[in-house]
């Protein structure tokens, strides 16, 4: 990844314009250059403008706009001459893709977010890895590290929020409730059927809907109202 300065354009997109950048992006990114995390970015810009949404059978059966320029992006990267979205490389290219058209698509930040925070993120990241390259991320992990954290909150992600994406391996710190979900998950994926694992996901929904009643008396508190029987499910 080179240094060069990585922002958000103005203008306004179009599908075709989109597609075509994509594809001059990729033959960037084969040559080493800053291309992906353009690309990235080019997506979020055409999701915020309309440009592209997130229909997922619009130019034929599993093809949704994300699929069409990321397969012009992987084309003339040379990471497949036959786009399909089946190898594993692709499946990543296609969900990071998807992701940034739904945080083009995230209209909780007000006028002209969540672009303007990803202009701030890039200009804080480039400046960060200036001066510290080895702990500074990858520019399209942060990003896309951002995006992730994002579209999981109702409100814009900034000032030391953002700096947080800049550094390798550092994130938001999880919440106790986000990563017993995320345990919970874990053992749904494993799915072997055993006792253990059955009793101990019980003791972990049991944990989560503690904590969620909790959550519930407390905000009911702090509104100052009477607090109703509350049921709560993972």
């Amino acid at each position: 990844m080179n240094t060069q300065q990585t922002t958000v354009q103005s203008n306004k997109p179009t599908f075709d314009g989109l597609k075509a950048e994509a594809a001059k992006l990729g033959g960037e990114a084969g040559a080493g250059k800053d291309g992906y995390v353009k690309l990235l970015i080019r997506m979020m810009e055409a999701a915020y403008h309309g440009a592209v949404d997130l229909d997922e059978n619009k130019h034929g059966t599993g093809k949704d706009d994300a699929f069409e320029v990321i397969s012009a992006y992987a084309k003339h990267k040379g990471i497949a001459s036959n786009f399909k979205g089946k190898t594993d490389n692709e499946r990543k290219l296609l969900s990071n893709g998807r992701k940034m058209l739904k945080l083009g698509q995230w209209t909780k930040g007000g006028a002209g977010q969540p672009l303007g925070n990803v202009g701030d993120l890039m200009i804080m990241r480039n400046k960060r890895f200036m001066v510290d390259p080895k702990t500074t991320d990858d520019a399209a992990n942060s990003l896309l590290r951002y995006a992730t954290s994002q579209l999981k909150v109702d409100t814009l992600l900034d000032g030391p929020q953002l700096e947080q994406f800049c550094r390798k391996g550092v994130g938001p710190e999880k919440t106790a409730k986000q990563i017993i979900k995320g345990l919970v998950k874990t053992i749904d994926k494993l799915g072997d059927g055993s006792q253990e694992l059955k009793d101990a996901r019980s003791n972990l929904v049991r944990r989560i809907n503690a904590i969620s009643i909790a959550e519930v008396a407390e905000k009911q508190k702090q509104a100052n109202v009477p607090r109703p029987n509350a049921v709560v499910t993972a």
